[in-house]
């Protein structure tokens, strides 16, 4: 049996995560010219070699940080083991807490 090394796109790995029911932030736009509001949630990119997942606070956040701290930590606990279960190696970004770093599967 051979193996090939999957790279996580951010299509792949929201979609696992939004079946798994976690909160996809969204982003609005306001009446002011290039101002947008976020909600509470994770977001995708695609990085070089890997897939990064951030939770954004959302623009309300500064009225209870300690809440949304301990929201952000328990959806990255269960984030890590959803996706290390599908067989994606998952760290903490080492500069960011808010970052999650979603590299290759092997299939």
């Amino acid at each position: 049996m051979t193996t090939v090394a999957i790279k996580p796109n951010a299509a792949t790995i929201s979609r696992i995560l939004s079946n798994a029911h976690f909160i996809k932030s969204t982003e609005a736009t306001t009446r002011i010219r290039g101002y947008h509001l976020t909600s509470e949630g994770f977001r995708v990119v695609t990085a070089s070699d890997s897939a990064l997942v951030y939770y954004e606070f959302g623009d309300w956040a500064h009225k209870n940080w300690d809440a949304i701290s301990d929201r952000r930590a328990d959806a990255f606990a269960r984030m890590i083991v959803l996706l290390t279960n599908k067989g994606f190696e998952v760290t903490h970004h080492a500069l960011q807490p808010s970052v999650l770093v979603v590299k290759k599967a092997v299939a």
